[in-house]
């Protein structure tokens, strides 16, 4: 047999094992351990429905991805499919580059069960009672850290978000639904670091549209952000139940609030001395159909509309 038969038996054998590991052995090893360890870490049943991977193009799928809660009949947290594509380029840039993070209709439920338990109680009070080991005296003065881990993650997106907080001391339900969040870049490469990342998150609070719009350099020295937060329809009956009512003798039968508000914040960079920070914020609160009922049954207030407008205000400077 010639070298060159050689080399391609040897190639294709090769390529036939890696298409192997990568597309069958490693899903299926994944698919049988992951399930069994979560559950024993985290005390709850764990499914994971499918695990696919692809080695050529480095994607990445898990599939049915659930968490009971503690009483094995409700869902603690769940998700139908979450989608990681990283790029070779990682290997020549000498850092994580990842094209696309897609996690679909993820589902996650909360409960308190008294004034300071929830249904993941159990989860922080292991980790806090476990023993913090003792910081060994230092002799000499600790080096400055390296370069820090390079990345760039790309196409960041959740769709068809569900947040359910059940709280069971007041009888009351919040829901964050219908989340649909978008960052198109996140990174801290040097050429990158200028850069507006720019995320946006959208969904219903209690019904209430919400929208945060974020322009923000989080790796550059004077961390420059822009927020605009919208909230439309803030129904105030649904938060007056927090109102203890022997604290006062009227009740909240209707009104709404609508939020627009623009926040921006900037620092001076690190080489500056001394360090200030600078803050505005704008934006306008209006107030409709408030409706206020003593607990005897008579009007107390009624008040059709109201708006406030705050013009560009620097509470860091004290001035409103």
């Amino acid at each position: 047999m010639s070298r060159k038969k050689k080399f391609t038996l040897i190639a294709g054998s090769i390529l036939i094992v890696y298409s192997l590991i990568g597309f069958v052995v490693v899903p299926l090893i994944l698919e049988y351990m992951l399930p069994g360890k979560l559950s024993e870490a985290l005390d709850r049943p764990v499914r994971i429905e499918n695990i696919r991977l692809n080695p050529f193009s480095l994607t990445a799928a898990v599939e049915g991805f659930n968490i009971e809660d503690k009483n094995g009949a409700d869902s603690f947290v769940s998700f139908d499919k979450l989608f990681v594509n990283i790029q070779t380029l990682s290997l020549f840039k000498l850092g994580l580059v990842v094209k696309e993070v897609r996690l679909e209709n993820p589902d996650i439920r909360i409960v308190r069960t008294a004034e300071t338990e929830f249904n993941f109680s159990d989860l922080i009070s292991e980790k806090e009672s476990e023993p913090k080991p003792e910081p060994e005296p230092q002799t000499e003065t600790p080096e400055p850290d390296g370069e820090p881990f390079r990345f760039s993650i790309s196409n960041i997106t959740i769709a068809g978000g569900n947040i359910t907080f059940q709280d069971e001391v007041v009888d009351t339900t919040h829901a964050l639904s219908a989340i649909n969040f978008n960052l198109p870049q996140i990174s801290n490469f040097e050429k990158q670091i200028d850069t507006y990342s720019e995320p946006l998150l959208t969904g219903d609070v209690n019904q209430a549209k919400m929208a945060i719009d974020l322009d923000t350099k989080p790796f550059h020295d004077t961390l420059e952000t822009i927020v605009h937060l919208s909230l439309s329809g803030v129904s105030i009956p649904h938060y007056f139940a927090y109102v203890p009512e022997n604290m006062v003798g009227f009740k909240i039968n209707d009104g709404r609030i609508d939020v627009d508000v623009r926040i921006s914040f900037m620092q001076t960079p690190s080489d500056q001395n001394p360090p200030q920070n600078e803050m505005a914020v704008e934006g306008t609160l209006s107030l409709a159909g408030l409706q206020i009922i003593e607990n005897s049954g008579n009007t107390l207030l009624k008040l059709p509309d109201m708006a406030i407008e705050m013009a560009r205000s620097r509470p860091l400077e004290q001035e409103l």
